[in-house]
């Protein structure tokens, strides 16, 4: 795994008067973007070689508030400190092209295969990148061997590399403007080729290519996780995300948005009436829309953060409490019956333990608490003989943000909204109790079968 990467800067080519590396791809300059999908694909430390002093860039580095290792320096002063520098991997990135985080993730991970260098080349998969915009597919990028395929695929050089750092040391002294000479000067070292799959590299020169380089960072909408009901949501705010992006609207902004629609939501269900109970409805489902903006934001405009995962977690929690609460006060105004009170209740008691549950999972077993969910549903899939777990990933996706709002659409016009809270009772203490079972999944010497 390599965990070095450096990124080679030119302050001098502009767009609009604006240097490459600070122009804005979806409301955020593209040096910043390089330091934040770098720190994705799981680099700890990125150094930034300038042709020029730029105070510019760097003060839009520390203000990136990043928590990977940075720092910036000329060429010069990188070809004297390689002078007694360690001689290991690195991931080289270009700072006037737009990366796939996920394709640095793989090429991070595969390291150098016994090669001096590895160059990224892109062939012909635009039905693959189609797939790819519309919901989430792994990468499949992967190492072209022999060589020569890489020619007959019809690869063409996309600029990422994965080298030795004395390799950059003599390419940095062949060529000042263009990187492209390391190929040649490490050729009788052993050169293989890196197939970037449905990948993108971008590069940045005009305003077109702004444009695509924002169509293609909307990919980061999918996750793994998503279902069909997931993909259909996300088809229906990705016009809203792709605005929002351009504004300095910020995701947790949108997550507190979406708890004041929750509460309105419940609100509305507390007043007991079947067209209060049709409203609250319908800004449940608006609210989970909601939930689907502020995360896809985040990814989109690079600021994903734990207290962001943490906030949004807690604005789910409020959504499923609002929504119990509403629903038990509606049902006991209409009936007088202490049974809707009972069952509220027992929602309340599983909503609380899930998320004590879930809290402790993210703290224990995850670093990176978004993570959890695509980590849990892996390893029930690959415990799939045991019946709870088997239950369990069938129909854990019926309680989840993206699916729950359309039953409750639905209930609510048939007025089955009693045995909703029931259905709501038992699923909520289901999920933490399958949850907390869960935990010997992750531990190594797991029996859970």
């Amino acid at each position: 795994m390599i965990k070095r990467a450096i990124v080679l800067v030119r302050t001098e080519p502009t767009l609009d008067g604006v240097p490459i590396p600070l122009v804005r791809i979806g409301g955020v300059p593209l040096i910043v973007r390089l330091l934040r999908d770098a720190e994705r694909a799981g680099i700890e430390e990125i150094c930034f070689i300038l042709d020029r002093p730029n105070a510019a860039l760097e003060e839009h580095l520390r203000r990136a508030g990043a928590q990977v290792r940075w720092r910036v320096v000329t060429r010069a002063e990188w070809r004297r400190e390689q002078r007694t520098a360690q001689k290991d991997a690195v991931l080289v990135l270009l700072g006037d092209r737009l990366y796939d985080a996920r394709l640095l993730e793989v090429l991070a991970r595969a390291g150098r295969n016994g090669y001096q260098v590895i160059i990224g080349v892109g062939t012909d998969l635009s039905e693959a990148s189609r797939t790819a915009d519309r919901r989430y597919v792994p990468n499949d990028g992967k190492l072209v061997e022999p060589t020569s395929r890489a020619a007959d695929k019809g690869g063409d050089e996309v600029g990422v590399y994965v080298c030795m750092s004395s390799v950059i040391d003599l390419a940095l002294g062949v060529a000042r403007d263009d990187f492209r000479p390391l190929v040649h000067a490490c050729s009788n070292g052993g050169v293989a080729y890196f197939d970037i799959g449905n990948g993108f590299v971008q590069p940045i020169t005009s305003r077109g290519d702004i444009r695509r380089a924002e169509e293609k960072i909307l990919r980061y909408i999918w996750k793994e996780t998503d279902g069909i009901y997931a993909r259909w949501n996300k088809r229906l705010v990705r016009p809203l995300i792709r605005w929002l992006m351009r504004t300095p609207v910020t995701p947790n902004m949108v997550s507190l948005a979406g708890v004041v629609v929750s509460l309105v939501s419940g609100y509305f269900f507390s007043l007991g009436s079947y067209r209060s109970s049709i409203l609250g409805a319908m800004l449940s489902y608006v609210s989970s829309l909601l939930d689907h903006v502020d995360g896809s934001l985040a990814r989109v405009t690079a600021r994903e953060s734990v207290f962001g995962c943490w906030l949004e977690t807690v604005c789910d929690y409020l959504y499923y409490l609002s929504l119990a609460g509403g629903i038990t006060l509606g049902l006991y105004r209409q009936t007088g019956n202490d049974l809707s009170l009972l069952f509220g209740g027992a929602v309340f008691v599983g909503t609380i333990m899930s998320f004590i549950v879930t809290g402790y999972q993210r703290k224990k077993f995850t670093k990176n608490p978004s993570q959890l969910a695509a980590q849990v549903n892996r390893r029930w899939e690959a415990h799939a003989q045991n019946p709870l777990f088997r239950f369990a990933r069938t129909c854990h996706f019926l309680v989840r943000r993206p699916v729950l709002p359309y039953y409750v659409f639905l209930f609510a016009v048939l007025k089955l909204l009693p045995l909703l809270l029931v259905l709501l009772a038992v699923g909520a203490n289901l999920v933490w109790m399958v949850s907390l079972w869960s935990n010997r999944l992750f531990r190594p010497s797991s029996r859970a079968s």
